[in-house]
């Protein structure tokens, strides 16, 4: 049966350094991302976005960006989110800066140490 609602996650920016990089915290992640997406109104919109100009991370970094300014609470999610990509990518003490291009880099960072745990992980099964 498909999992219809999934569990809300915030993260703390100060908590970020109990992250580590494994498929745990990388779950936990994607689920506060996917958290703030749909809180903030952009999941949708993003699930049924067509265009050639943007790629799905281009969405969600533009998604983070234009939401800060919007709340304080929503500044203190991408906050946290960010800080615990940063710490899943071993930077956990690296700045973070709220500029659209800052934001692409760091889910550039994660999406990279993403698949090479699952690299990782493949070459232990052969």
């Amino acid at each position: 049966m498909e999992r219809l609602i999934q569990e809300e996650v915030r993260l703390d920016y100060d908590k970020r350094l109990e992250c580590s990089r494994t498929s745990r915290w990388a779950r936990k992640i994607g689920a506060a991302l996917i958290t703030y997406l749909r809180d903030t109104g952009k999941l949708y919109a993003i699930q049924n976005h067509y265009t050639n100009t943007l790629t799905v991370y281009d969405q969600i970094a533009k998604a983070l960006t234009d939401s800060i300014d919007l709340s304080k609470n929503y500044t203190s999610d991408v906050k946290g989110i960010l800080g615990y990509m940063l710490a899943f990518c071993g930077y956990p003490f690296k700045a973070i800066s709220f500029t659209y291009a800052s934001i692409r880099h760091i889910l550039k960072l994660m999406l990279k140490n993403v698949f090479s745990l699952a690299g990782q992980a493949i070459a232990l099964t052969k």
